[in-house]
């Protein structure tokens, strides 16, 4: 029951994470799709030099902007994902600081590691 309150408390920050997904694959679509710019420059019936010149600067803040998005999205995602595992690591070690002495010590202490460690890994994805 822990585990659907301790989502619930954070869905906001994983649907932000999920939106900013989706807000840099767009952008890098169309980073993608801005390189016609190029074409339509070197098209230009005036100065083509000019007109690439400021293609180029535009498809660089494009692309720019893109890698910036998706940096965020990057960072965002790592710090919800280590909230998220520390958050289940304090559960798991809650309900190990609640067994009583005797069923603590009837299992060895590998068991307890592997909870914190691959349980903990499994539970998240």
């Amino acid at each position: 029951m822990e585990y659907k309150t301790f989502l619930k408390n954070n869905l906001g920050h994983i649907l932000g994470v999920s939106l900013l997904g989706i807000l840099t694959s767009l952008a890098m679509v169309y980073a993608g799709y801005s390189l016609s710019f190029f074409y339509t420059a070197y098209e230009y019936a005036g100065d083509k030099t000019k007109a690439l010149f400021y293609a180029f600067l535009i498809e660089l803040g494009i692309w720019l902007a893109a890698m910036g998005i998706g940096y965020t999205t990057s960072l965002a995602k790592a710090k919800i994902q280590q909230k998220l595992k520390n958050k289940l690591r304090s559960i798991v070690s809650s309900k190990m600081a609640s067994l009583d002495y005797i069923q603590f010590v009837g299992r060895d202490s590998g068991h307890y590691v592997s909870w914190l460690t691959n349980d903990v890994d499994q539970i998240y994805s």
